[in-house]
């Protein structure tokens, strides 16, 4: 996702860890994104951005003008020229919740709707007390 001119880009909480890479050259930054906690990835291609230090605290990525990126953090407050910004989000956790659970099968159902329609009544408790105590030995 590449983030429109002069919108705030990123907002990290915590730590960032940034790692160098070599092609193409530039840098990627992990962390916790601000407010939901939810796993964020920035890759920042350009040259300078190999230069960042190793971890920021409270980092704030903006995109002034295309081609710029704008960091601030406790540690720095520069901003870089880049080819790129591409921001990338987890978004597992959303996808799982909107995913229904998958049906119990068929014979499960049967079972127990058998288990708990004998369950109801003193003889079909009385046969599955001798069944429990049959299969117990």
């Amino acid at each position: 996702m590449s983030v429109p001119p002069t919108a705030a880009a990123v907002l990290f909480a915590g730590a960032v860890q940034c790692q160098a890479t070599p092609a193409p050259a530039g840098a990627v930054l992990h962390g916790c994104a601000r407010g939901s906690g939810e796993a964020l990835q920035v890759f920042l291609q350009g040259e300078a951005a190999r230069s960042l230090p190793p971890c920021l605290t409270d980092l704030r990525i903006e995109q002034p003008r295309p081609g710029e990126a704008r960091l601030h953090s406790r540690e720095l407050d520069t901003t870089l020229p880049v080819a790129a910004l591409h921001v990338h989000r987890d978004v597992g956790a959303a996808l799982a919740a909107a995913v229904p659970p998958r049906a119990a099968p068929w014979s499960k159902r049967l079972f127990w709707r058998m288990v708990l329609g004998l369950a109801r009544s003193s003889a079909g408790l009385a046969l599955l007390t001798a069944l429990r105590g049959r299969g117990a030995r």
